[in-house]
This record gives structure tokens, sequence and C-alpha cells, in this order.
């Protein structure tokens, strides 16, 4: 499964001419924690809740947003995503194709994915995820053989 797959592609965006107060604005009516900033169509910084507040509110976001950006590509699988949400101890990860914003993935996003795909005791992949890949290997011709063995009795 690639990350376009189950990335929000909705996302409300601010500009960097925009005040922080009206960027806390935002995050406060829509609740959500943070604001992709784009600058004519390219993405150029996020400002999170926690740049809010340790920001002036008559500042500009651009004075407030973080610009070291940790991006993927939409084509990236999820386990590529989760290992960038757990080496660099991320909330949020946003989604960019040659620097154009396209969504975003957030941490709780894809821990809903885990849960359905993943067995929370053993670590290993889950039966239904095991039958959908092979499904997907089979529909691209190529060869699979699989093994279950029923831990539990």
């Amino acid at each position: 499964m690639k990350v376009k797959d189950i990335m929000k592609t909705k996302v409300i965006t601010v500009s960097p001419e925009v005040s922080v107060a009206r960027a806390a604005e935002i995050m406060r009516e829509h609740k959500i924690g943070c604001l992709p900033v784009l600058e004519n169509n390219r993405l150029v910084g996020i400002i999170t809740s926690h740049d809010l507040r340790c920001t002036h509110p008559n500042r500009l976001v651009a004075d407030a947003m973080t610009t070291s950006l940790i991006t993927t590509h939409p084509d990236s699988t999820w386990q590529e995503a989760a290992e960038l949400f757990v080496r660099h101890n991320i909330e949020r990860l946003l989604i960019a194709d040659n620097g154009r914003f396209t969504g975003i993935l957030t941490r709780t996003d894809l821990l809903a994915l885990l849960v359905y795909k993943v067995d929370p005791l053993t670590k290993l992949p889950k039966a239904s995820y095991l039958i959908e890949k092979g499904t997907s290997l089979l529909a691209s011709s190529l060869h699979v053989g699989m093994i279950f063995i029923d831990l539990d009795n």
C-alpha cells in the first residue's frame, strides 16, 4: 500500500505572509495541530501548535514556521512512512511530489492502518494483510508462496 492511498489530500494550508494569530485562529477553528505553509503552490514550511506557542501573535508565519521539512513521496510505501515517523519522532508527515504539496499523513492515520495490518503481540503481518499482498502479487503475475501457522491453536 502506498502513502497516496492513505494520506489526507484535503488539507487546510496557509501562506507565509499570514499572521501567527490568524494561523492560530485557523487551527482552532478546524481543530488541527498544524498547517502546511505554501508559497506559489510550493511547500516551504509547516507551522505547528508548538511553533505558535513560541512566537508572538503579531509575527508572520514565515518567522515561526519550521523550514527543515521531513517529507515523502506519494508513491512511498506505508512502511517507509512508518520508518520516517519513528526515525524523526514526528506526528505529521508532509507528502510532496517535486516540491508540490500533495497531502499529509498523521501518526494516527498510520496507527489505524497498522491495527488492520500488523498483529500487536507478534508485530507480524496479519493474515488479512498477507492475503491482500499475495493477491496483489498474483495479479502482477508473480509467483507467491505462503505458509500460515496458527499459533493460538
